[in-house]
């Protein structure tokens, strides 16, 4: 994956604009039982690629997502669902070499909570999120992390016209943005967080399997690394947090309370759960990994909290004595 700005001006300006793949969603609302209701991709240069009302299979009403979007229940009372539509979408994302979207963990989430997954058929195609590229330069911090910024700011910035909450005018005004970011001298100052989708929920996945969505960070705290006691990895939002999580028993409230176990291999290490569930993969050439190839068979606890509400979330892992 692309861990500057640089490596990810490189990509965009080397791919032509038919290999790059902008996409948005209008939805019932915000829920983990919300849907799509409208969904649109266009390419590099912001050529309409699809745009299309969808009929979703179990919400009838969406008072209050009507009065962001006017998406009416009549607008998408003969519209196919999102499972009629699966070959056009397919044959759009299984061609790009690129895919962008602002706030991309949401529309993704939307998708596959209307039955349509992404990673089906591009399960390696790198995708970037503009909303987490532009917060960063922005930095107006909440607490520890990067503030939110709507597409509406990051378009003023840009000086890009656009009706907001419509699914093709969001990608259409997502992808002029992000063109207009890979030749910003300002976003090249900024290291970008690269937003990866997956699938989280995992049930007795094995131990090289790649979750890229978990950031992590080793505390060291200048002791020598088999010493280290304590680590945490930390998660991009709450709600990746609660994803994450929702496969994992002895949850209680807020909190996670489970033990784990090390393992390394020649291309990775991950933190697996007494269940077998792969928390973590950690990357061999990053750092953390090169601090963490020694623990092999190391038992861990851990503990797990949310901190500044919608934006971040923690697992805390304590080594056992």
């Amino acid at each position: 994956m692309y861990t500057d700005a640089k490596a990810i001006k490189q990509l965009a300006h080397r791919l032509p604009d038919e290999r790059i793949v902008v996409f948005d969603t209008e939805t019932t609302g915000l829920g983990t039982d919300d849907e799509v209701l409208q969904v649109s991709a266009v390419d590099g240069a912001g050529r309409l690629l699809l745009n299309e009302y969808i009929r979703p299979m179990r919400k009838t009403s969406w008072e209050g997502a009507y009065e962001i979007h006017g998406i009416s229940p009549r607008d998408v009372e003969h519209a196919p669902t999102l499972k009629q539509i699966k070959t056009k979408l397919d044959k759009i994302f299984s061609s790009a070499s690129l895919i962008i979207a602002y706030n991309i963990e949401f529309d993704d989430r939307m998708l596959r909570q209307s039955d349509y997954s992404i990673r089906d058929v591009a399960p390696q195609t790198p995708c970037i999120d503009v909303m987490l590229d532009y917060a960063a330069m922005v930095r107006q911090s909440y607490g520890n992390e990067y503030k939110w910024q709507p597409l509406q700011g990051c378009a003023a910035h840009y000086g890009v016209d656009f009706e907001a909450h419509d699914s093709a005018q969001d990608a259409k005004a997502t992808a002029k943005c992000f063109k207009c970011m890979t030749y910003d001298a300002e976003y090249q100052l900024h290291a970008v967080i690269p937003q990866v989708i997956s699938e989280i929920k995992k049930k007795k996945p094995a131990p090289h399997e790649d979750i890229p969505h978990v950031r992590t960070y080793v505390k060291e705290r200048g002791k020598p690394h088999e010493r280290i006691s304590n680590m945490a990895l930390r998660f991009a939002s709450t709600r990746a947090f609660k994803k994450a999580m929702a496969a994992y028993p002895k949850i209680d409230g807020r909190t996670i309370r489970t033990t784990a176990l090390i393992r390394a291999w020649e291309s990775g290490c991950a933190i697996i759960t007494d269940e077998n569930y792969v928390i973590a993969k950690f990357d061999k050439d990053t750092e953390e990994f090169q601090s963490l190839k020694d623990w092999d068979g190391q038992a861990v606890e851990i503990n797990g909290w949310e901190v500044h509400h919608g934006t971040v979330a923690r697992l805390h892992l304590k080594f056992l004595q």
